[in-house]
């Protein structure tokens, strides 16, 4: 199936000055991450017995929902193309018939999905009518974007200006160990796309309606504790202690 990226003269955005728009830190007042906007509309995304798109419709929807990125993607047309199974023209349009969809209306996904499936068909991941990790979709489809934007720039390294993968998302994680030998680790540094919430962590945090669900997800990132053992050999677990320097967050369920 052919994938083509047609764009109503309407639903056209002035291009990208280069610069993302400056997402502000912190969290609103209602607990949500600032520049994430939940629209109220009942459009959806098709998912037909034995299709299994619940996995890549979850991905959309996270997405869809954050407004900044939304606005962002639009403004970004020049790209390294790959038609005719282009997964960065198959989001175009879906974005642009999710933009256009009456209320009520639902939409086909299959375009994003033959995308998907031609992109990663030698790692046999994403194929149709199989099930899948939404945050494996997730982060492979901000990786696509990030290849189909940044022409050649290394993924570990990216800092363009344009790169909505890396502005937004990239986080800087922190490690630090910490055992009741005494044993204190020196801060072990990476950077990541996604980060992975022990639902432990979460459901430990106390939960209070006026500070937002965005809030308690956050604490449940930079309070996540594990146990390894101790880097020290001394035979006891020593608690790894995770923080993440990104306030804006987005999370899939399952």
């Amino acid at each position: 199936m052919r994938v083509e990226c047609r764009i109503s003269p309407s639903a056209r955005r002035s291009q990208s000055n280069g610069k993302l728009d400056t997402l502000t830190e912190g969290l609103a007042d209602d607990g949500c991450p600032s520049g994430i906007v939940m629209s109220g509309c009942t459009k959806g995304l098709l998912n037909d017995p034995g299709d299994n798109n619940c996995w890549v419709n979850s991905t959309m929807q996270v997405l869809w929902h954050m407004d900044v990125f939304r606005k962002n993607f639009r403004l970004l047309s020049n790209h390294a193309c790959a038609m005719p199974y282009c997964t960065f023209c198959a989001l175009k349009v879906l974005f642009v018939q999710l933009d256009f969809a009456d209320d009520n209306q639902v939409v086909q996904p299959l375009s994003l999905r033959v995308a998907l499936a031609e992109t990663f068909k030698k790692q046999r991941r994403f194929q149709l009518h199989v099930m899948d990790d939404a945050s494996e979709c997730f982060e492979a489809i901000l990786s696509v974007i990030h290849h189909h934007v940044c022409f050649g720039q290394p993924e570990n390294d990216c800092k363009l200006p344009h790169c909505i993968t890396h502005q937004m998302f990239a986080m800087n994680i922190e490690e630090k160990m910490k055992c009741k030998c005494g044993f204190y680790s020196n801060s072990k540094g990476y950077s990541q796309l996604i980060y992975r919430v022990v639902t432990q962590s979460f459901l430990a945090q106390t939960c209070n309606a006026s500070t937002g669900f965005a809030h308690h997800l956050k604490l449940a990132v930079n309070n996540q504790h594990v146990n390894r053992p101790c880097e020290a050999n001394c035979g006891l677990q020593a608690e790894l202690m995770t923080v993440c320097d990104k306030h804006y967050l987005s999370s899939i369920f399952h």
